[in-house]
């Protein structure tokens, strides 16, 4: 098995893509020589799960020990924001707790404005833009998205279209007659998402987003 995995890393098939899994607490716990082996033959995209929790219950918690007792869909929307790195969530959590403390836990409007989760946030922020058909409000947050993160156009590029094919998903649903419950419920997005997909969706014709797509 590994000298099978050593020669598909050498001479990857066009358009191959290898999906690994390892039980690690730190990126250190990794076998290095293969990350660098890989490295070397293409990009590697790293993603972090728990087993014994899910990062919205970490949250929760958190949160509460912060004063500002987060809501289930305001801490998936800010794991959303943010991701699932533990420290960047927690210092997101301190600034909220620090403004939100002795205020009352913040709605989903005010963690937008509140949180700044770097190319996670912009990306966001961009996507709402476009769904709102703000182009100029689009293009200046995505002004800052490429100076930040100049290398980063195939990201930009898969989000877009996987947003619009989201859209267009919900506009054939809503269509359909599936009700936005239903439906939210099988793209598994959380009420506030959810909310403003359909507005989203609904702004657009499905003529527009299958040329935008295209």
């Amino acid at each position: 098995l590994h000298q099978v995995l050593e020669r598909l890393i050498d001479r990857p098939p066009p358009g191959f893509f290898l999906l690994l899994t390892a039980t690690a607490s730190r990126e250190g716990e990794l076998s290095r020589p293969l990350l660098t082996r890989i490295s070397q033959q293409g990009s590697i995209e790293k993603f972090v799960t728990y087993d014994d929790y899910s990062p919205v219950d970490w949250v929760l918690q958190e949160s509460r020990k912060r004063g500002v007792a987060l809501g289930r869909p305001a801490a998936d929307l800010l794991i959303h924001l943010v991701g699932s790195d533990l420290g960047r969530l927690a210092g997101e959590l301190d600034k909220l707790g620090l403004v939100y403390g002795d205020r009352g836990p913040p709605d989903e409007e005010a963690i937008l404005h509140a949180v700044h989760g770097g190319q996670s946030a912009s990306l966001f922020l961009i996507t709402d833009r476009l769904g709102s058909r703000d182009l100029p409000g689009a293009l200046s947050v995505l002004e800052h998205f490429l100076a930040d993160s100049p290398n980063e156009h195939p990201v930009l590029i898969g989000i877009l279209a996987r947003f619009f094919r989201q859209l267009l998903h919900v506009h054939s649903l809503e269509q359909a007659g599936v009700s936005e419950g239903e439906w939210a419920s099988r793209l598994k997005l959380h009420p506030f998402i959810a909310s403003k997909v359909a507005v989203q969706a609904r702004r657009f014709t499905g003529a527009e987003l299958e040329a935008i797509l295209r």
